[in-house]
């Protein structure tokens, strides 16, 4: 990976989560309040953060990631 590469791999990150953001929460609903698009959205986002597999992670939850270097870092 260049340094180029770098600095460009947190913007995929953010264009990949706006976009699923936009297909898989905000195209799907139809808010009636902000507080009911900030409940909604939020509910999204702890699914997406935390909950879900990221292949990022080698398709593991951020939960599952977290343990993992946990268990690794005592090893060490």
């Amino acid at each position: 990976m260049t340094p180029a590469d770098r600095l460009r791999r947190p913007l995929n990150s953010n264009v990949s989560f706006n976009g699923k953001f936009r297909d898989e929460c905000l195209n799907v609903h139809w808010f009636e309040t902000v507080e009911e698009a900030q409940v909604i959205s939020e509910a999204w986002r702890r699914d997406y953060n935390e909950t879900r597999p990221h292949m990022a992670h080698k398709d593991a939850t951020p939960e599952e990631f977290a343990r993992q270097n946990r268990a690794k870092n005592a090893e060490n």
